[in-house]
C-alpha cells in the first residue's frame, strides 16, 4: 500500500494530527495567517485530550482540549467545504477564556449540518508573543462508509485547452464514498518501487460513460465561475455529456460552481485545480526548462543520453490526490516506447538510466502530464457527489543518437 493510498483510506475520519499551515489556497485580507512551530505542538496539549461534539440537530458543538501548562491559547476554525463560510480562505478565530483551569470547552456556534469542520488549537508561552506558537489541526470528519451513492458526476479539465467536460454515470451497484476512492486509486496506481516500465502505457479510463448511457440522470443548467467563467453546452459529438470552454482562466481562484440537479439549485466550491509552474529535464548536468502546453507545432529537440534522467516539477494546488506521468513514445513503434507514473506531491523523480538505455536510437515524444482529482460531497444533500479532474502538461521531443 503505497504513501497516497494510505491518506485516501484514512479520507475524512475523526482524527487529530500536528502539521504546518501550508500555503495550498489564496488566504484574503484580513484573514488569520500563522507563522507557527509544530513539531512541538504535543508537549503544550494533551494529544488524547482533544475532541469535539455536536448537539443533536447539528448546528453547535463543543471543542475540548487540555493544555499541560499555564499558556495563552486561540482557537481557529474553518468548514472544509469551501462554499460555506467560514472557510480555510478566512477562518474564524477565538481567544480561549481566561482561566486557572487548564481544561477548556470551548462553544462553536452556527454549523452547517453535513459540513465537517477543522480547527486549529494555537498555544504560545504567557512570556511570549504569538509569533512563537505551536499549533495542532483537529479535524471533524464523516464517515466515509455510511455516505453512499449509484451516480456519480464527472467533471475533466484540460488546463491547456481551457476545456471541460461533464457527465453523470450510474454506477453497477450503490458504492459507499471509501469504495469509490479506492476504485480511483485503482485506476491511478503507482509502483514506488517500479514506477517506469518499457512498453505501451496502460489506463483504465476513470469512471468512463458507457456508449448506453446517454442520460445526464438529474443534471442540468451547469455553469462555473472564479477558476473559469462558462455555461455549459450540450456537447456536439457526444450525447449525454456537457462541455465547458473558458475564454480565460484565474489559475489562483476557487473554482465555483452552479448547477440544476432534479430541479433544485445548488452550488459549491472547490480549490482550483493543481497545474506545473516549473518543469526541467536534467541529464548529464544540462538542465532543459519545459515550458511548452502545445502537443502540436515546431518544438526543440534535446539530445538524449544513455545516463539517469532527472526531472524537476514545482506546481501549485497538488490536492489529495495527484500524480505524474510521463511518456517517452516512439511515434513509428509504439512498443518501443517508456511510461512512468509518480506521484504528483514529490518535486524529484528519476528514470533509471538501465531503462533508458534499453530505448531504441530514435526520435521520442516526451509528454508529462500532472493529474490533480478532487471528491466534492456534503453529506446529507440530494445530488450524487463530484470527482473533478484537472490535468495539465508540457510537451517536447528527446532524440536518442546512436
Amino acid at each position: 500500500m503505497n504513501r497516497l493510498h494510505r491518506r485516501l483510506i484514512r479520507g475524512l475520519r475523526l482524527s487529530c494530527l500536528c502539521m504546518p499551515l501550508l500555503a495550498s489556497c489564496k488566504f484574503q485580507p484580513n484573514a488569520i495567517r500563522s507563522e507557527l512551530k509544530t513539531s512541538n505542538a504535543f508537549q503544550f496539549i494533551a494529544q488524547d485530550s482533544i475532541g469535539f461534539k455536536r448537539n443533536t440537530a447539528k448546528t453547535e458543538g463543543e471543542l475540548f482540549f487540555e493544555l499541560k501548562s499555564d499558556l495563552n491559547c486561540r482557537i481557529e476554525y474553518w468548514s472544509d467545504d469551501l462554499s460555506v463560510a467560514p472557510n480555510i480562505t478566512a477562518p474564524l478565530a477565538l481567544l480561549c477564556p481566561e482561566t486557572t483551569d487548564r481544561a477548556f470547552r470551548i462553544p462553536i456556534t452556527d454549523l452547517v449540518p453535513g459540513s465537517p469542520y477543522s480547527f486549529k488549537i494555537v498555544v504560545w508561552p504567557k512570556s511570549l508573543d504569538s509569533s512563537a506558537a505551536a499549533a495542532v489541526i483537529f479535524r471533524e470528519g464523516g464517515n466515509l462508509e455510511a455516505i453512499k451513492s449509484d451516480v456519480l458526476v464527472i467533471a475533466k479539465h484540460v488546463r491547456p485547452r481551457r476545456a471541460s467536460e461533464l457527465y453523470a454515470v450510474a454506477l453497477k451497484d450503490q458504492n459507499n464514498l471509501s469504495q469509490i476512492k479506492q476504485k480511483i486509486f485503482e485506476t491511478r496506481a503507482i509502483d514506488p518501487d517500479q514506477p517506469c516500465q518499457l512498453g505501451q502505457a496502460s489506463q483504465a479510463l476513470l469512471f468512463e460513460k458507457p456508449e448506453d448511457q446517454n442520460s445526464l440522470f438529474g443534471l442540468k443548467d451547469v455553469s462555473s465561475d472564479g477558476y473559469g467563467r462558462a455555461v455549459a453546452e450540450l456537447h456536439p459529438f457526444h450525447e449525454g455529456r456537457l462541455k465547458l470552454s473558458y475564454e480565460s482562466i484565474e489559475s489562483r481562484q476557487n473554482w465555483q460552481w452552479r448547477f440544476n440537479w432534479n430541479q433544485t439549485i445548488y452550488n459549491f466550491e472547490v480549490l482550483p485545480p493543481g497545474y506545473i509552474t516549473e518543469f526541467n529535464l536534467v541529464q548529464d548536468e544540462s538542465i532543459h526548462p519545459l515550458s511548452s502546453a502545445s502537443l502540436a507545432g515546431a518544438v526543440e529537440e534535446i539530445d538524449l543520453s544513455t545516463s539517469d534522467l532527472q526531472i524537476e516539477m514545482q506546481n501549485l494546488f497538488p490536492q489529495e490526490i495527484a500524480y505524474l506521468d510521463v511518456l517517452l513514445k516512439d511515434r513509428f513503434n509504439p512498443e518501443n516506447s517508456l511510461h512512468c507514473r509518480f506521484s504528483g506531491n514529490e518535486s524529484r523523480h528519476t528514470i533509471a538510466s538501465d531503462l533508458i538505455g534499453k530505448l531504441k536510437p530514435g526520435t521520442y515524444d516526451f509528454v508529462a502530464t500532472f493529474e490533480t482529482i478532487q471528491i466534492h460531497y456534503i453529506q446529507d444533500t440530494p445530488y450524487p457527489p463530484w470527482v473533478i479532474s484537472s490535468q495539465d502538461w508540457v510537451f517536447s521531443r528527446l532524440r536518442k543518437r546512436l
